[in-house]
């Protein structure tokens, strides 16, 4: 991938020298959407190309452990989130079981014509049917569209911060 300038790759505003420095949030996007298209398992390296005014044997030997430092950092802060979405998710799917067994007990209890076609019974049987469908679809996508993602990126985000980076000038 090829950035316009160093400061698009790493932030500017560090006062750190490489390798210590951290990246830029344009930097580190940039290479997790370039890696999001690959699958997980795949091998995988980096080529980043910076102008060639800029590349210095100090630039090219310091990039790669500055991007490998920056996303094993960054893992701890995923590892925490994947956590705590992990616990949400279970929280959520608690709620939906709760729920069923509510709705399972009333269809029963209420099997009898009568109740069942009242309009205190029908509104009691709609409703349970609403709560049922919002918190198993809740816990549907939270695991799907937010769990599953957040461990994608952190598997991807261990894999940079272990693979091979190689800097050239362009």
């Amino acid at each position: 991938m090829k950035f316009k300038s160093i400061e698009q790759l790493v932030d500017a505003s560090d006062p750190s020298s490489l390798p210590n420095k951290e990246l830029s949030e344009f930097g580190e996007e940039t290479i997790w959407s370039y890696m999001n298209e690959i699958r997980v398992l795949r091998k995988a390296g980096l080529i980043i190309g910076l102008p060639k005014d800029q590349v210095t044997p100090g630039i090219s030997e310091g990039i790669p452990p500055a991007i490998r430092r920056h996303f094993s950092f960054r893992t701890e802060g995923l590892e925490h989130d994947l956590r705590l979405s992990f616990r949400s998710g279970m929280a959520s799917l608690l709620v939906a079981l709760i729920n069923a067994a509510i709705a399972v007990l009333a269809i029963t209890l209420s099997l009898d014509e009568v109740h069942a076609q009242s309009l205190v019974g029908i509104l009691i049987l709609g409703t349970i049917t609403i709560l049922n469908w919002v918190t198993v679809w809740d816990t549907y996508e939270h695991f799907i569209y937010e769990y599953v993602p957040l461990g994608r990126k952190l598997k991807f985000y261990k894999k940079i911060s272990e693979m091979e980076i190689l800097v050239e000038a362009y």
